[in-house]
């Protein structure tokens, strides 16, 4: 239940876990997530006997799982079963042949079969067993209306509200040797049946009517990285010529000093991820792209190495908030970034990295006005040289890191170290002030005792050197709007 609590103190919109039962968090909204590359199954090999496993997966909170059922054997979701007849027509229906599977039965299906006639991907292994992923056969129409029919017919659409579509990056050119399944006909390539899958879904997410609900369901989706040719041939097409345009989307592959906007929306001076051999026609706005932090920076799971540096993904972080903020982007949470996650029993994502990831959301909130692309000018509400962001209502570098939560109109601030100064807005009197958890919601130790507050800046005093990193809310007793500072919230001392 923390991502719940880090998400109310922070004002995030959604989580993916199940919310705690309080009033306090009804505005709190739910997402699942559904990966469109893979078939909906994994297969694993149990290294001592040979034997092949499949294990179906699909939303959270199933218990059978629906494409089973629809093939008239029953299978409950995350469990280990023994591949037979049944399970080995819908592998090789439902999964992308790259061979020629004649000759092949449950009987005699190995390991090796699948890495060689299937395109598999995500392979992971341990002492017991060898696993990987089958891409989705997206090239047969049938199997894209049959899951479809089941994706809509599954979805909780009564208690949530919002859909992320995964690894929504993907693209092959192979030849499908089962692309006619079901003899409803084929798509003239794997991505057209893929967009044909997700655009779908989307129109019926997005239409009351049919799901019953107040609002349209929001439509989020995860393309690793923007500027990657996959993407810019197809998902950034799309948004420009309007055949598929999402809520938002998510650069999950992160990067340091590498996920900076590209070009502009075409017409305007608005930054933008753009195919540079077609701006025009292949674009995405970073209004509408959440950064993120190195992907995999602890590689544990998948290769037993720890390459985990909390410096470098403090750097990283700084990096993604300015090139966010300045860029009118966002900065999400995804995937491997559980507000929970720890490395070696101490949690990775502290309260510093937790602000610096709030600060270009509350920005963009806020309304502070982005820059024209690549042109600074000295009125600008939003600056970033490489070292420090800072905006009308923020600022972060390695010393200190402060921002206006405008959904509350508090002060949040971490101290790095003890040159870090903070100013005040002008005209507004401190009420109270507050050390935050892990969560960065308030806990009951006044703050005030540690600050040295001269000419309306902050300072954290010198025998408080231990609470440096550790969080503070500061409340106000004016309860209006918060007025900016003449000239910015923060002076790095």
């Amino acid at each position: 239940m923390s991502a719940t609590k880090h998400a109310y103190a922070m004002g995030y919109a959604f989580v993916s876990e199940a919310k705690i039962e309080d009033s306090l968090y009804e505005n709190i909204k739910l997402i699942k997530n559904y990966n469109v590359r893979g078939a909906p199954f994994r297969i694993y090999k149990e290294k001592a006997t040979g034997v092949l496993y499949i294990s179906y997966r699909w939303f959270e909170g199933s218990t059978l799982n629906p494409l089973a059922a629809l093939h008239g054997i029953e299978r409950t979701n995350k469990r280990f079963y023994k591949i037979e007849e049944p399970d080995f027509e819908i592998i090789t229906s439902y999964a992308a042949a790259i061979g020629d599977l004649s000759g092949l039965t449950h009987h005699n299906l190995t390991m090796e079969d699948i890495e060689s006639k299937f395109d598999t991907y995500w392979p992971l292994e341990d002492d017991r067993w060898f696993a990987c992923n089958l891409t989705a056969n997206w090239k047969s129409r049938k199997v894209v209306r049959q899951i479809v029919s089941i994706v809509i017919d599954s979805f909780p659409w009564e208690t949530h509200q919002g859909l992320f579509i995964d690894d929504f990056v993907y693209n092959t050119t192979a030849q499908i040797y089962n692309d006619n399944y079901g003899g409803e006909g084929t798509y003239a390539s794997w991505s057209d049946g893929q967009l044909d899958l997700v655009s779908t879904i989307t129109k019926y997410a997005r239409n009351t009517d049919f799901t019953g609900q107040q609002e349209p369901t929001a439509i989020f989706a995860n393309i690793w990285n923007p500027t990657q040719s996959s993407v810019l041939k197809t998902k950034s097409v799309w948004y420009a010529d309007n055949t598929l345009r999402l809520d938002h989307y998510y650069y999950e592959k992160g990067g340091f000093q590498s996920q900076a906007p590209n070009g502009v929306v075409p017409g305007t001076n608005e930054p933008a991820y753009v195919d540079p051999m077609n701006p025009t026609g292949a674009y995405i706005p970073a209004n509408k792209i959440s950064l993120d932090d190195v992907y995999a920076f602890n590689n544990t799971l998948s290769d037993r190495k720890d390459n985990y540096n909390k410096d470098q993904h403090f750097d990283q972080h700084l990096d993604a908030c300015g090139t966010a903020g300045l860029n009118g982007a966002w900065f999400g949470w995804y995937g491997e970034d559980g507000v929970d996650l720890e490395h070696q029993e101490n949690r990775i994502y502290t309260n510093d990295l937790q602000l610096l990831r709030a600060i270009p959301n509350w920005d963009n909130i806020a309304g502070v006005d982005v820059p024209d692309f690549n042109a600074p000018s000295s009125t600008d509400e939003r600056r970033w040289n490489g070292e420090e962001y800072k905006s009308i209502y923020s600022f972060a570098s390695a010393d200190v890191i402060s921002s206006l939560n405008p959904l509350n109109n508090e002060l949040y601030i971490v101290f790095r170290s003890l040159d870090g100064t903070v100013q005040l807005p002008s005209g507004k009197q401190i009420e109270t002030a507050y050390f935050v958890n892990e969560l960065f919601e308030k806990t009951s130790e006044n703050a005030l005792p540690a600050m040295d507050m001269t000419n309306g800046t902050i300072q954290l005093k010198t025998n408080y050197i231990n609470r440096l990193h550790t969080g503070i809310r500061i409340s106000f007793r004016v309860n209006a709007a918060l007025n900016p500072p003449s000239n910015l919230l923060v002076v790095d001392g």
